[in-house]
């Protein structure tokens, strides 16, 4: 056996290692979740709570784009023939660069990536929601290098690949075993992304009616170009839990989720095998017409066998928020993502949403199940 492939199958070794350990990590997200639903339910008494919003994010690094992640979005359903319609804008700034032991792999990512979403969901029944989401991508050099550095250097946390390359270029290129997987660098390019549809089941709720739990099911479609990785060009499933604990002006809320992925270019050498999402947030409704939303997520991946750490680590991200309710049925959210960890995700992303519900409550909505 050659050098070369010992010390590639050393550096796999390490990854799945690491991947693992960051899996753990994860788990962490999830008890606390559940600690914190445990307090606030032996702390707070019965009252008739408000549905407060939730700021709906994922993992916006532009491979990782390709898979599902589903998002923290409330245990709140629609109820029956009602609608909600959302919009969303993401502006994404990403900076990633490796390269592996012994010339395994070379990874460049330098671009920003503007994200629009158009989503609908509708009651089906008083415990069963569906709905639907599409989105529209676009890779292009962007404008946010300029303040993502500045912040970096206040904080001392510069991502050390800023430093010497030029601002707003499109460059996204990874090699594996000195064969090129993808390099589509100097072009800026739009297209549709994967759709994705989903099933929300309303499974139970505490006698107070302040603690909810949902459960999720769902598949990402392969709507996108998988040459352009605005898709992986197969059908990704998922299920997961939400859940919620109300107390007055607050909600602690989580979620878990594990996805399924289809494979993610094979014919490259790379393997794709499920992995987990967590969630941990909290919001406060400060008002009738304003509330503040923060929450910790934590991101696995999909991909293993590429010997590159960015494109394999877990990822943790811290997303803020502010809703405003513009009237009865219209709520606008501004919020931003920060990276917490550097190097496997996106350093950060600014998100602005508007959400029409046809019911008229934005901040409230009906029980989940009649008493």
């Amino acid at each position: 056996m050659s050098r070369l492939r010992v010390v590639a199958l050393s550096a796999w070794n390490e990854r799945v290692g690491a991947r693992r350990a960051a899996f753990l990590r994860g788990r962490w997200v999830a008890g606390g979740l559940w600690l914190a639903l445990a307090f606030a339910t032996s702390s707070v008494q019965a009252e008739n709570p408000a549905v407060l919003p939730s700021l709906p994010v994922r993992n916006y690094q532009p491979v990782q784009l390709v898979f599902p992640a589903p998002a923290l979005d409330g245990v709140s359903l629609v109820p029956p023939g009602a609608w909600v319609f959302g919009t969303a804008f993401v502006e994404s700034n990403t900076m990633n660069r490796s390269r592996g032991e012994a010339g395994t792999s070379s990874l460049l990512i330098d671009l920003e990536t503007t994200r629009f979403e158009l989503s609908a969901r509708t009651g089906l029944s008083r415990r069963w929601e569906l709905g639907l989401t599409l989105s529209f991508l676009r890779r292009w050099g962007g404008f946010l290098d300029a303040p993502i550095e500045s912040v970096e250097r206040v904080v001392g946390q510069l991502n050390p690949a800023r430093e010497a390359r030029a601002r707003n270029e499109v460059r996204l290129r990874y090699e594996r075993l000195g064969a090129p997987v993808f390099d589509l660098e100097k072009t800026s390019k739009s297209g549709l992304g994967d759709a994705t549809v989903d099933l929300r089941f309303a499974a139970w709720r505490s006698s107070d009616d302040l603690t909810r739990l949902v459960l999720r099911f769902g598949a990402e479609l392969p709507t996108g170009n998988e040459d352009a990785l605005f898709g992986n060009g197969g059908i990704d499933l998922f299920a997961g839990i939400e859940a919620e604990r109300c107390s007055g002006a607050w909600a602690w809320r989580g979620q878990l989720s594990f996805i399924f992925p289809d494979d993610f270019l094979p014919e490259a050498g790379l393997e794709s095998s499920p992995f987990a999402t967590a969630s941990a947030g909290l919001a406060w409704q400060m008002n009738s017409r304003i509330a503040w939303i923060g929450q910790l997520d934590y991101y696995g991946s999909a991909l293993s066998a590429t010997f590159t750490r960015e494109l394999e680590s877990g990822l943790w991200e811290l997303a803020a928020g502010i809703s405003l309710r513009l009237g009865p049925a219209l709520e606008l959210q501004i919020g931003g993502v920060e990276n917490l960890v550097v190097e496997p995700g996106a350093d950060f992303s600014l998100i602005t949403r508007l959400v029409y519900t046809t019911h008229g409550r934005v901040f409230r909505s009906a029980p989940l199940h009649r008493r």
